[in-house]
């Protein structure tokens, strides 16, 4: 048995008997692989900054900043201000 649920302009097949938390947590990642590396990138480099994580990946800053809002909306990381760059960090990760 499949489930099928519209979340914005996607509509997203999943097994009926899977636990409720997949449709929070699988949905933002499997819609898109930068999103994905993008939150790697955070997790091995935590308090990193979007500038660096555009020139490692050779994008956009508008773009990285779109994937980072992505997650910054889902609660996946967080966003700490340190002067005129902010810094992101892993939501799980000791901020000081």
């Amino acid at each position: 048995m499949i489930k099928k649920e519209k979340l914005g302009r996607y509509l997203v097949f999943y097994p009926a008997l899977s636990d409720e938390t997949f449709e929070k947590n699988g949905n933002i990642f499997s819609k898109s692989p930068t999103t994905m590396k993008i939150y790697n990138i955070i997790k091995e480099e935590p308090g990193i900054c979007s500038s660096t994580i555009a020139r490692m990946i050779k994008l956009q800053r508008n773009s990285v900043k779109y994937h980072i809002d992505k997650l910054l909306s889902e609660d996946y990381i967080v966003s700490v201000q340190n002067g005129r760059k902010n810094h992101l960090y892993k939501k799980e990760e000791k901020i000081e």
